[in-house]
Formats: C-alpha cells, sequence, structure tokens
C-alpha cells in the first residue's frame, strides 16, 4: 500500500487513522505542542504525494503523535437523548389502545 513518499521534506509518517470529515484530531510533538484540527478543513491529496501541512514545529522539535478526538461521537449522543427527551415518554403498553 502506497500511503506518502517520505523525503527530507515531511520525515517519517508518524500515525495514520481511519477520520469522518466531520471529526477532529489532535497533533502531538513532543515538547507539548498540541494543535487541534478538523478534518472537513484538510485538503485532500492524490495517494502518491507528500502530504500537507498541519503544524510547524520549532527548531529540534518532532511530531509525535496524532490522534482522533473521539468527544464528537459524544456530542451526537447528548444530541440524540435531548431529542428523546423532548418527545416525551414513551407511551407504556398498558395505556395502547387495544385493537
Amino acid at each position: 500500500m502506497i500511503a506518502i513518499q517520505q523525503s527530507g521534506r515531511n520525515g517519517k509518517v508518524v500515525a495514520a487513522t481511519l477520520v469522518h470529515t466531520d471529526d477532529e484530531i489532535m497533533l502531538i510533538t513532543d515538547t507539548g505542542v498540541l494543535v487541534r484540527t478538523r478534518v472537513s478543513e484538510i485538503r485532500e491529496m492524490g495517494r502518491a504525494t507528500q502530504g500537507v501541512t498541519l503544524i510547524g514545529l520549532d527548531e529540534g522539535s518532532k511530531l509525535i503523535g496524532m490522534q482522533r478526538i473521539a468527544d464528537r461521537d459524544a456530542e451526537n449522543v447528548d444530541a440524540v437523548d435531548a431529542a428523546d427527551e423532548a418527545e416525551g415518554p414513551a407511551t407504556p403498553a398498558s395505556d395502547a389502545p387495544s385493537e
């Protein structure tokens, strides 16, 4: 599988993960710098490219990790729960009209 062409310009692949356009990712450096980015704001490239720049590194620092932000999933669950509460309680089977 071709993931990215490595070179002196872009270095080694640090991480890879599957994401959706409504996800966010967090980039982490060895000096403690964190950058949070929306996946939808990252330009798509062909599979045999050298990629796009997501973080500017200070002299001597290295990117050590990348993580998908999962709290978007929690927000979606909260939205569904809120919608269910707005509809009110379900009608119990004993109160349902008989056929």
